[in-house]
């Protein structure tokens, strides 16, 4: 990977990013670009070789350095070398330049998910959809790593082969030179206005995938509802409009970009009208030697695939860097300050686990938490409680170190909140919130997540969450695989997973926000009784609105 990137390497424009990638990885750049250049060598020597093999045939004449008696031998031996290296070095600036596109991506993909670990709330919340996150993670990374390898080898590939080529064409003949690539210098006035259409189209489709990976995520994860309610119908007729509207931005650049190959492959067909108008006169009239002539239909066809991968290029350009400046505006994204800090207090070992004083906090200049003032020892558990919009789940966030901008006192072990690190806070508390997420993947997996944990240890964490029997219904056990979001779990089951993978975590801290809201009472009850056998000394925070669900607590704060 690239070094030296810091998680927050400032604002940075998608060309700077795109200079800074080329320059830490330069030796790979000029190995690819030289091999391009020998390769490009080689594919004009060839009509040429070519030429002097036609022109002996036809003349007897020999270049100074070939034997007359070895003639054959040598032409033979010399094309099979040209080939020989050309074979070479195509493959050299493969494994060189080309494969930078499929390196950049996995730099892309990284530095996003580092990105994204490190964003405030408000960022998901507000800014960004999920589906737009997944998009920009699949379509645009997909787009703009073509710019760091195979837009360069299309490039290279036009700077050297056509000056090339053009140059030999000169030597043998100047007037159908002229000719075949004057019209060229017109081609940047008729692909200017076509580059601007596409870059606005290309960004308004991305846009809409966007919307349509939103859409789609939000269909399965309400498949059950869909279900109950008889109200497929509804979903799908929207997924279907989202689906329409993104196709129809879809054809708009294709259109587009069919113009750009209508143009710039059309221009080599320009070009063999004017080699066959103009050359086979000068051939007829002994102007030109047929060896001369081939070399000249040689090159024409070799100025094809220069001709072309301009509009290629071109459009690769426009569509990498809309791409790389939707991925840049993630990257550019200030990370949440809470993770700025790297180093944490020691912890007092005699002061409570959380004591708040006045504690106080707003979102926006509405205050959501006012004056709240309690204490909480080791092993105790405290309950929340209070109106839908009191705060609850904020206060959670508090208590967990997400936010810094808090007004009073909110101690943790004897020191503010904000002073410690929040990769040393994860490492002492486990969180369940109000909606679950689970994976596709087998039941195991989603329980275990990072830990290496036996079946025993499985079971048993699932007997604690009452969810044994469950999965004694399922035809294999634990190893059962889960739908997208535990789409084939009920509710309450997903909840007790959800309680059951964060108690296997082992934490020292375990908060639940509302998370057996789903369950019935006698299994509620069962669950209860099983955290007081078995998390003596965790020390546990919950919010809920049952006040069934609070009775074990040692403490209970009402928001209002």
């Amino acid at each position: 990977m690239i070094p030296n990137i810091p998680l927050d390497f400032g604002k940075i424009k998608p060309l700077r990013f795109f200079s800074t990638y080329l320059l830490k990885r330069w030796y790979f750049y000029v190995i690819g670009f030289a091999s391009i250049f020998l390769t490009n060598l080689t594919e004009v020597i060839i009509p040429k070789w070519l030429q002097y093999f036609l022109d002996y045939l036809q003349t007897g004449v020999l270049p100074s350095y070939i034997a007359e008696d070895k003639v054959f031998v040598s032409f033979a031996a010399v094309f099979a070398a040209f080939l020989l290296i050309q074979v070479i070095f195509r493959g050299v600036w493969r494994i060189s330049l080309a494969r930078e596109s499929h390196y950049s991506s996995s730099l892309m993909k990284e530095l996003l998910w580092r990105r994204l670990r490190f964003l405030p709330h408000a960022f998901f919340a507000r800014k960004q959809s999920i589906g737009n996150i997944m998009s920009i993670a699949t379509s645009d990374i997909g787009t703009a790593r073509f710019l760091f390898g195979f837009t360069l080898v299309g490039l290279a590939n036009s700077l050297f082969l056509s000056p090339l080529a053009l140059y030999l064409m000169y030597k043998i003949d100047k007037e159908i030179t002229y000719y075949t690539v004057g019209f060229v210098l017109i081609l940047p006035i008729l692909v200017y206005k076509l580059v601007e259409k596409y870059s606005v189209q290309y960004e308004a489709q991305q846009k809409d995938l966007g919307k349509l990976n939103e859409q789609s995520s939000s269909s399965i994860a309400n498949i059950k509802l869909q279900k109950l309610s008889s109200s497929a119908s509804y979903w799908f007729e929207e997924l279907r409009k989202y689906a329409s509207r993104t196709q129809k931005a879809k054809y708009k650049t294709i259109k587009t970009s069919i113009l750009f190959n209508v143009i710039f492959q059309g221009a080599p067909i320009v070009a063999y009208i004017f080699l066959y108008t103009i050359g086979l006169q000068k051939l007829i009239n002994d102007q030109l030697t047929i060896g001369e002539f081939v070399a000249l239909q040689s090159y024409v066809f070799l100025l094809q695939m220069p001709f072309a991968d301009i509009g290629f290029i071109v459009a690769d350009y426009k569509k990498s860097i809309t791409s790389l400046k939707r991925i840049m505006e993630i990257l550019n994204t200030d990370v949440d300050e809470r993770f700025e800090v790297t180093q944490s207090p020691k912890a007092d070992k005699k002061a409570p686990i959380y004591k708040a004083s006045r504690l106080s906090f707003r979102i926006e200049n509405s205050k959501i938490i006012n004056d709240l003032s309690f204490e909480l020892q080791k092993g105790e558990w405290l309950g929340i409680k209070g109106n839908i919009g009191s705060g609850k789940s904020t206060l959670l966030e508090l208590l967990l170190g997400f936010h810094a901008r808090y007004e009073g006192e909110l101690l943790y072990k004897g020191h503010q909140i904000r002073d410690y690190s929040m990769q040393d806070l994860r490492s002492e508390m486990a969180y369940v919130p109000q909606k679950n997420f689970l994976f596709a993947d087998s039941l195991a997996n989603n329980l275990s997540l990072q830990n290496d944990l036996s079946e025993k240890e499985i079971l048993h964490f699932l007997a604690v969450a009452d969810l044994s029997s469950d999965t004694q219904d399922f035809k294999q056990g634990t190893d059962s695989l889960l739908g997208e979001d535990g789409v084939n779990l009920s509710g309450g089951q997903k909840q007790r997973l959800s309680i059951a993978r964060a108690i296997a975590q082992n934490k020292k801290i375990l908060i639940m926000d509302d998370c057996l809201s789903a369950v019935d009472t006698i299994t509620e009850e069962k669950i209860l009784l099983a955290l007081k056998k078995h998390l003596t000394d965790t020390t546990i925070i919950w919010t809920a609105h049952r006040d069934s669900t609070l009775k074990y607590c040692d403490q209970i704060l009402e928001l209002k």
